[in-house]
């Protein structure tokens, strides 16, 4: 690799590695760099592998009754085409945050691949967030998960102004009693495109879902949803939701959401609901009294709606670095 070609792989890593992280695995154009990621050795018994039956990437084992004492995360640098499998699991009651962040440097054209399968056990709770920017990137991505009896998963996921991005998510409550949190935000502008498609099966009573997923799209832009749940027969005292809301900024930008419930039993509580519309123009009007400009009032409309899910992310980088990217799609 050259040496501008290192500042720059060097600049971007900065720029994504989060200070609140406890460890950092860093991988370049699929392939794993210790040089330029931070670890530390085994606090909490977990047992952090490269590669095996299921990945190329990070296997993050954390055994029964454990809680990890920071959140690790995996950074992915796309460089060229890339492809990558991680695998996360937890023990019975054990505890743990990963924060993955998907990249590429500038206006660079890279393809990236990236998969994530999760298992957790009894009690065992999962927080996850994860980030994909990059103009030049199109990217495929999965998240597999499941359940087991007791065991929580929060996932949050910010799409911004990728060129071209399909995720696909799949979470599977196969245990009494657990439950899962979905959410993302799109933020797309110019020609880019962005597709999210969510599936939780409910296998076991009584489980809870809820999905809340937002979009923004401007220029020519065009974002799809589609959210489904599915209650299997036995599932009694399920509870699921799900909400799109979304917003177009241009009069040549689409967004099709299509949330969907598919139930084989009775004694449930399920609910969907998806709104697009547009900027409040009474609203942008009452700013522009107290005098902000025009673009200051759309800015200001733009992250009061995105404030939904910034204010599930706890303070830290990761927040700073949705917030930074929150800037008008065009």
């Amino acid at each position: 690799m050259s040496g501008l070609a290192s500042e720059v792989l060097r600049r971007e890593v900065d720029a994504l590695t989060l200070p609140e992280a406890w460890q950092v695995f860093v991988f370049e154009g699929g392939s794993y760099r210790p040089d330029l990621s931070r670890t530390v050795a085994a606090a909490m018994g977990e047992r952090v592998v490269f590669g095996g039956p299921d990945a190329s990437g990070v296997v993050l084992d954390v055994p029964n009754g454990a809680e990890l004492p920071g959140p690790v995360q995996i950074l992915e640098i796309a460089v060229g085409s890339s492809k990558l499998r991680h695998v996360i699991q937890l023990g019975s009651g054990a505890r743990a945050k990963v924060l993955g962040t998907l990249g590429s440097p500038g206006d660079a054209r890279s393809d990236a691949d990236s998969a994530w399968k999760v298992e957790l056990g009894a009690g065992a709770v999962l927080e996850h967030a994860s980030l994909l920017r990059g103009h030049g990137l199109k990217a495929e991505t999965t998240f597999e998960a499941r359940l087991e009896s007791g065991s929580r998963l929060v996932s949050r996921r910010f799409l911004m102004r990728s060129e071209l991005s399909r995720t696909k998510v799949d979470v599977d409550l196969a245990g009494p009693d657990s439950s899962v949190e979905l959410s993302g935000l799109v933020s797309l502008d110019g020609d880019r495109k962005a597709d999210v498609e969510a599936t939780v099966r409910h296998a076991a009573p009584p489980t809870t879902s809820e999905q809340v997923f937002q979009a923004l799209a401007g220029g020519r832009s065009a974002a799809t949803f589609v959210g489904k749940v599915i209650v299997e027969q036995g599932a009694k005292g399920t509870a699921a939701r799900q909400s799109s809301r979304n917003i177009l900024l241009s009069r040549t930008a689409s967004i099709d959401s299509r949330p969907q419930l598919e139930i084989h039993d009775d004694d449930v509580k399920c609910s969907h609901g998806s709104a697009t519309g547009r900027l409040d123009e009474n609203a942008i009007r009452f700013l522009r009294s107290r005098g902000f400009s025009l673009e200051g009032a759309r800015a200001l409309l733009v992250r009061a709606f995105a404030g939904e899910q910034l204010e599930k992310l706890p303070e830290g980088g990761f927040r700073s670095l949705v917030e930074g990217m929150l800037d008008l799609p065009s």
